[in-house]
Parts: structure tokens; C-alpha cells; sequence
């Protein structure tokens, strides 16, 4: 496993040195929460998040009020119907759990 984790690594680099390009991924972005001590939309289509019981915590690297603790039961964010979202056949949904 480490030998392969070293090859993917060197693939990267190789990528990078020859000037690689990614692709923009606010292009097309209907909402980003980054939960920077709030559950607000960064997105600039106003999507705010109405934070119901959770509670701010730290992060996965250790940044105080950046993430949301949910206790399992009852705790959630609502966010608004997005029109943004009206006939769209797929989306993608990135979360660190």
C-alpha cells in the first residue's frame, strides 16, 4: 500500500510540473457552507442555513467554531429551497463526515 501511495504522489507531481489545470469549482456552485462560526451561504445566492440544536465545533484540523456537532436525534440545519435547483436533472453534494 505505501509503494502505491508513492506512485500516486509522484504522478501528482508530475501533473503539476507540466502545468496541469483543474477545473473551477464555483462554476455552477448553487450553495457553500464553509460554517465559519455560521451556517450562512457563501455561495452569493443567499442559501442561509438555519442551524436547529447543533453546535459549533472544531474542525478536522482543530479550528475552533468551523464545523457543526449534531447529537443524532433531533439536531439539523435547514437550509431554503434553492430556484437555483429548478430543472436540474443531477447534482453533487461534497461533505466531510
Amino acid at each position: 500500500m505505501k509503494s502505491k501511495n508513492i506512485v500516486t504522489l509522484a504522478m501528482m507531481g508530475m501533473l503539476l510540473a507540466r502545468g496541469a489545470t483543474f477545473a473551477d469549482l464555483s462554476t455552477g456552485l448553487v450553495a457553500r457552507y464553509d460554517f465559519g462560526g455560521n451556517a450562512n451561504d457563501l455561495s452569493g445566492y443567499g442559501n442561509d442555513g438555519t442551524v436547529h440544536g447543533a453546535a459549533l465545533t472544531v474542525d478536522r484540523f482543530g479550528n475552533a467554531n468551523s464545523a457543526y456537532g449534531f447529537d443524532g436525534v433531533d439536531d439539523y440545519i435547514r437550509v431554503p429551497d434553492a430556484p437555483q435547483l429548478n430543472g436540474m436533472n443531477s447534482l453533487t453534494l461534497s461533505v466531510w463526515v
